[in-house]
Order: structure tokens, then sequence, then C-alpha cells
């Protein structure tokens, strides 16, 4: 079991064609642990097998099924009861041949195979059995020899302030588990999810089933909310029971379901201005996506479509029960999810180092040391050759078919003097070849030194790659600090300018009011009368 605490967080990269996309995932406590096949109760087995069901349904299509098949249904019931009325005109021309009865003919019971049943040879009948060949049918091993299916299934849970960061969505929630089982990652409390940048989902729990390296379909669980914002005011929004989410190939959301009690408010757009309010009511509804944007829509059962001006609309009319925005709360960068850096695996160094030679170990239990390595090394090979092999452990149990063959089961019994007790005692012929152990153990090293070349070839190519984006940020921020540097010397200069104006503009005012106050002395001087004296 690993677990992560104190600013726990996992991060998940893939390379497509010119760049890195990295996905972060972080939470107050991240925990993933392994737990064989055959160790997991049934119970639990179930509920992930529940749960894939029904998420892998498609309620819409088979609504649109039913619905097509009750109509052709009712056509034929028309066409069936215009024909007995004599409404149809134009009589139908007899053919001439026997018309095929409804109801099939009916089968004998199933009968005996006659391979089955056929006489076995006399030989075998008449020749006393052998008590050292024959099988007893109470040895269990005989029986049942299916092995434990001890496949790992990963397990991983998440709680305490759960945040996910992409590029092209973001997702905040309380908690979130994930197995192998079902491979469905499930978000509980109040999981808020957001997608191209102005549009959010919101609902009681998400339902994420996840393919190979990329999303298949997402269910958004009860109180299901989607708003898609057109302008600082304005939001088109979709209200339902469930929310059922379609992704392609490159992971863009191509289609979603609305199940149970829709309510949708759209605004439509006339010369560049949202002047309309769509609003619908309606049990069902299944919209298209194409390049991000809403190709087609439809509604199922009972529909009501109300259409208001913008102007004559109330603000409290614009928004449909249980809105909530919230842009302060999705994570805008890695920086968000974590502080810590990427880090590359050191596997290929450790690989690399000499191993210990365990020369006490040797003087005191000698052989010990290369037997066990022998041992780990045939291990691998196992290993490798189950992992190549792909057996599915779902098709583990036996054909019916490969079990009891009625052909084969007259089959001569084995002579016991035919079996040499040697072929079955011998060691030499049990034990492992040291040979044959080798050239596998060859082969594994030369599987290994390529797959360890391959590794280091796209290590290379990362670093390169990322070399140059690095590289690339390093001159776009050269460019962004002499242009700051430009901007800052420009802004310095018409500070200066303004300054020295206002200066000049104080100086002239003062100059102008020291020669008002000089004027105003001379003349207040020259009008003093001097008295004469007596």
């Amino acid at each position: 079991m690993l677990t992560l605490s104190r600013d726990a967080a996992v991060a998940f990269w893939e390379e497509k064609e010119d760049r890195v996309d990295t996905t972060y995932c972080g939470a107050d406590t991240l925990v993933y642990y392994t737990l064989r096949r055959c160790d997991i109760p049934e119970s639990e087995v179930a509920s992930a097998q529940k749960r894939r069901d029904a998420i892998t349904g498609d309620p819409v299509t088979e609504f649109r099924r039913r619905a097509s098949k009750a109509a052709e249904q009712k056509r034929n019931n028309e066409l069936s009861a215009g024909r007995g009325s004599g409404i149809l005109s134009s009589p139908q021309k007899s053919s001439g041949k026997s018309t095929p009865s409804e109801k099939p003919e009916t089968m004998p019971a199933s009968r005996p195979d006659s391979l089955g049943t056929a006489p076995s040879d006399s030989l075998v009948v008449t020749s006393p059995g052998d008590s050292l060949a024959m099988v007893s049918s109470s040895d269990s091993l005989a029986v049942d020899m299916v092995k434990p299916d001890t496949t790992a299934v990963g397990f991983m849970y998440g709680k305490g302030s759960v945040k996910i960061f992409r590029e092209d969505m973001q997702v905040v929630c309380d908690s979130v588990r994930f197995n192998e089982l079902d491979s469905i990652a499930r978000f509980h409390i109040d999981p808020i999810v957001w997608n191209e940048g102005k549009r959010q989902y919101t609902s009681d729990s998400l339902f994420v089933l996840v393919g190979k390296d990329k999303i298949e379909r997402a269910s958004l669980m009860s109180n299901a909310f989607i708003a898609a914002q057109e302008d600082s005011l304005c939001f088109d929004q979709i209200r339902s029971t469930e929310v059922m989410a379609f992704f392609g190939d490159n992971a863009e959301l191509e289609r979603f379901d609305a199940l149970g009690g829709v309510n949708c408010i759209f605004y439509m757009e006339e010369n560049g201005v949202l002047a309309t309010i769509d609003r619908i009511e309606g049990k069902m509804m299944s919209a298209t996506l194409s390049e991000g944007q809403l190709d087609r829509v439809y509604y199922f059962d009972q529909i009501k479509n109300n259409l208001y001006p913008v102007a004559q609309t109330a603000s409290s009319e614009r928004i449909l029960k249980g809105f909530s925005w919230h842009p302060e709360l999705k994570p805008t960068g890695k920086n968000d999810i974590t502080s810590l850096e990427l880090r590359l695996s050191s596997r290929s160094e450790m690989e690399r180092r000499p191993r210990p030679k365990f020369v006490q170990t040797d003087i005191y239990f000698p052989g010990y040391m290369e037997s066990l390595r022998e041992q780990l090394a045939r291990a691998r090979v196992k290993k490798t050759a189950r992992a190549d092999s792909g057996t599915d452990s779902l098709k583990v149990a036996s054909d019916s078919v490969s079990v009891a063959d009625s052909i084969l089961s007259t089959k001569m019994p084995y002579d016991s003097l035919g079996r040499d007790s040697l072929m079955l005692s011998d060691s030499l012929s049990v034990s492992a070849d040291t040979i044959k152990v080798s050239s596998s153990v060859d082969s594994k090293v030369n599987r290994k030194a390529e797959r360890e070349a391959k590794r280091a070839e796209r290590l290379a190519r990362r670093e390169a790659r990322w070399a140059e984006l690095d590289a690339r940020d390093a001159a776009r921020a050269e460019k962004k600090r002499l242009r700051k540097e430009e901007r800052a010397q420009r802004r310095a200069l018409r500070e200066a300018a303004i300054r020295a104006r206002e200066a000049a503009k104080e100086k002239a005012i003062l100059d102008r009011y020291v020669e008002l106050y000089r004027n105003q002395k001379e003349k207040s001087e020259s009008a003093v009368v001097e008295v004469p004296k007596e």
C-alpha cells in the first residue's frame, strides 16, 4: 500500500504529436494498493459489474428503438385492421402457395447423440480394468484443477480537497475512488467539472468511465446541472435528474443526454446581440456537438417550448433553480494542485549499479545465492510469458464441450504395464533444464536491453523536447523582460517630462505672483504723500 499525505499529488502525462499533455491530481490524502483477484469479495465484484453495466447503457438509443418498434407495430395493426374491415380497395392476389403457420414446428425431444452412444469396443469391455490406470472420480485434484486468479487489481482513493487539472478540463470535489475492476472514477460530495473554459458541470456525484488512455463516458448522478457562459450575465443552462456524456477518441465531448425532468434555457443571438430566451421543458434531451459547439438538439416526450425577449425578462427568470457559477474554485494551473516539480525515474540508473556479491553468504551457504538468482530469473521469465500471452481472467472457466466429449468417453483406459515408473519418478525429467533456463534468461536479458534502449531513446526525445520548450520559454521571458524595461523607460521619460512641465508651470505662476507683488508695492510707494513740516 502506498499512502501520500501533506500536499499529496500524482502526475500522469502522455506524449502527443507536438507536446506533452500532463494531468495533475492532488488531495489531502492519496492511497493506492493492489489485491489479488481471488482475494476480492464477490459482492464487490458484483457491485463493480453493476456500475459498469449502468454507465455503459444508452437510455436514449433504447428509447428510440422502442418508439420505432411501437410505431411499426401500430402501423401493422392499422393495416391488418384495414384488411379485416374491407377498407383496402385492391385485394391481394393469392399466390396459390400454402401460408406458413405462425407457430413453428415443434421439435422432438432431445435425441441422444449417436456418436456418444456408440457401442463400446468389446476389447475394452471384456478386458479387466486396471486399478492403477483408472482415475477415481472422488479425487478432487482430478475433478477440479482450476487455479485461483492471482491477477493484481489496483485500487486508489483520495479524500479531502481533491483537485484535478488538465489544460482542457478541471475538477474539484471532496473525495474520489477508482479501481481496475470497473475502470470507473467516482467523484463524491459536490463535484464540479470545468470544460473548455466556459462550461461548468455540477451534480451530487460524478462517475467517469476510463478506457485505454482516454475518457469514454461520464455520468452526472442526481441534480445534474450544466451551465455555459455566453457573456458576463447570460448563461445557457440545462438541469436534469441525470446527464450522460459521451467522449470521442481525442477526449472531446461529442454528445450528452439529459435524462428525467429536463429544463433548459438557451440564449438566441440576433444581429450580434443575445435578444431571445428559449425556455424548454421535457422528459429527455440529447445533444450532439461539433468542434466544441452544439450541433443538433433532440427533445423527447411532453415537450414545452416558450420564447421570451431578453429585454422584457427579469433577471430572476433568466436562471434555473439550482444555478450556481463558481469560477473562483477552478484550478488554473499546476501550482493550484501542488508546488512540487516532476522528477524523472531513476530506475535505469539504479539498475546499472553493480549488484552485491554476498561473499560471506557464499562461504557459509555455498551455492545458495546462485540458486536464488536462478529462481528469480525463472520467475521473471514466467511473468513475462504470462504477460505476453494476455490471458483474460474471465476466460478461465473450461468449455463444457472440452470437459466431456462423447467420442472421447469410449477411449481405452491406459495400460498400467505400458507406463514406465521411471518416467514418472525421474528427477532429471522433472527438474528444469539449466541450459533452457540460461537460454531463456539470455533472451530475457536481450529483451530487457531492447526495452531499456527504447526507454532511453524516449527519455532522450523527451529531454530534447523539454530543453526546446525551456529555451523557447527563456526566449519569451527575455523578450518580455526587454519589453518591460522599454515600457519602464518610456514611463520614466513621460513622468520626467510631466514633472518638467509642472515645474515650469509652477515657476511661471510664481514669477507672475512676484511681478504682481512688485507692481503693487511700487504703486503703494508712489502713492504715499509726504507730510510738510511746520
